[in-house]
């Protein structure tokens, strides 16, 4: 309907027929002139013709019937506290989808948990329907970014052993859904790893799992759970003996051999974690973990090659890898990577350098070229960290001898040049100072006996203190530089 012209208010009429006219022309933009009057109180600008650049907005649809405002969604979390604890099955498959729904955004996530969705969550563990069981997996991933508070009440309310149950499910969603929510759950809170490894068996019924797992996404998620109950926070010592008495290291050889990219990668992190135990050295060695690392360093994808390297790091600690490096030819490789467009696949290649050079095949072998790549790194990078370690390279390839191989007694004209001034004691000077009893040396004394004859000795008490041969001031002792 076209706009009344003859209205009071021109100014407004005017652009409502000019927004009908680019309606009816359909043009995307349009550039209206409106006279505008001069009054200072409606215009404060003061001007006569003002400009406005006007688009054309699209023609608003109406909504269905059954779209939900979010103001009539602001209701629904109170009526979904109802909903959940319904004896009808239907109703509580719809209820649950609707709340991975609402879980899923940030805001409504806070206001779910302020409304009591926790517990009631919690309760639906029992649950045997497998529409609702999926659901709820995916309810607890959501509920793990919602901060600590939260993730240790879902600890107490036993959702982590009801998440484990699932696991052992063969459904594979119901199996995804809740290795995801285990690996977001163990993320965030020590809590939830503390939960995984105080059984005892947890883990290496994940581990068997992993075993029998056919779907490499779910292997990749499975292995980042077991990868942070390792690491956390600190240390676990007793996740790792566990791990390694049900055979981790050949699992992860095995899925590093995996075609699938992420696979490899998660396996490597992984078996990094487990070599950081001497155990794990050692088995990996036996299993010729080198070998199959050492063509990963060329690997065309970057956390492949540094995971790989990191790998390498702490099983070439043992003395048994170090000479396996040698002999698959990884010396060339590693000086390949001293590169510093990558930072850290450099800091783990300097690190893996700095194990290798301690074999002195391998020091040899990597003398020409890796100074000069190590002096490269520290006269061109800009990460003081990674001169730090470049320092350390170039310390280690100069370096002849092995720790318990070095000759201490010949360590002065080794590192320094020309004799250490002796080093005399007072104690020693004054035994040395004291006349000799003997008659040889009483009949042909020597002048500087005769000197240290006239001192007084040290019982006497004399009233002028005489002057001793001997410099009371200690010097300071000599310390040996490298």
């Amino acid at each position: 309907m076209p706009p009344d012209l003859k209205a009071s208010d021109y100014c407004l009429d005017t652009h409502e027929a000019w927004q009908y006219a680019a309606r009816q022309i359909r043009s995307e933009e349009m550039v209206v002139f409106v006279n505008t009057k001069d009054s200072e109180a409606n215009y404060p600008y003061l001007k006569s013709e003002c400009r406005f650049r006007y688009r054309v907005p699209p023609f608003v649809h109406p909504q269905a019937p059954t779209t939900v405002s979010q103001a009539f969604g602001n209701f629904m979390y109170s009526k979904l506290v109802r909903t959940l604890r319904s004896p009808l099955l239907i109703v509580r498959q719809k209820s649950v989808a609707w709340a991975v729904e609402f879980l899923s955004v940030g805001e409504n996530r806070a206001r779910c948990v302020q409304a009591g969705f926790v517990p009631i969550l919690a309760d639906m563990l029992r649950e045997k329907d497998m529409h609702i069981r999926q659901n709820l997996a995916l309810c607890f991933q959501y509920l793990a970014e919602a901060g600590q508070s939260v993730v240790e009440s879902l600890c107490m309310l036993g959702v982590i052993k009801g998440l484990i149950n699932m696991v052992a499910s063969d459904n594979r969603v119901l199996r995804g859904n809740a290795f995801r929510a285990l690996q977001d759950l163990s993320a965030v809170s020590h809590l939830v790893r503390h939960e995984l490894v105080k059984e005892g068996n947890v883990l290496a019924f994940i581990l068997k799992r992993i075993n029998e797992e056919k779907w490499q996404s779910i292997q990749v998620t499975a292995l980042e759970v077991l990868s942070k109950c390792i690491s956390g926070t600190n240390y676990n010592e007793k996740a790792l003996k566990e791990l390694l008495a049900v055979d981790a290291v050949p699992t992860a050889i095995h899925l590093i051999q995996s075609p699938w990219r992420s696979l490899q990668e998660s396996a490597c992190r992984f078996l990094c974690l487990l070599c950081m135990h001497d155990t794990g050295k050692t088995q990996a060695v036996e299993k010729k973990a080198v070998e199959i690392l050492v063509p990963l360093l060329s690997d065309v994808e970057p956390r492949v090659q540094a995971f790989a390297c990191a790998a390498l790091c702490c099983i070439t600690v043992n003395i048994q890898g170090k000479k396996d490096f040698v002999i698959v030819e990884g010396i060339p490789i590693i000086l390949k990577l001293l590169d510093i467009t990558d930072e850290q696949l450099c800091l783990y290649d300097i690190a893996l350098l700095l194990n290798v050079a301690e074999y002195p095949p391998a020091r040899a072998e990597l003398f020409t070229d890796g100074l000069v790549a190590l002096r490269e790194i520290i006269k061109t990078s800009t990460s003081p960290l990674l001169k730090k370690r470049a320092q350390q390279g170039l310390q280690q390839l100069h370096f002849k001898h092995l720790p318990h191989q070095f000759p201490y007694d010949k360590m002065d004209k080794l590192y320094l040049k020309g004799e250490p001034p002796s080093r005399v004691t007072l104690a020693d000077a004054y035994n040395n100072a004291r006349v000799d009893p003997s008659p040889s040396a009483s009949s042909s004394p020597s002048p500087g006996a005769a000197r240290v004859s006239a001192a007084p000795s040290p019982d006497s008490k004399g009233s002028s203190r005489p002057t001793s041969p001997v410099s009371r001031t200690k010097s300071p002792q000599h310390r040996y530089t490298v």
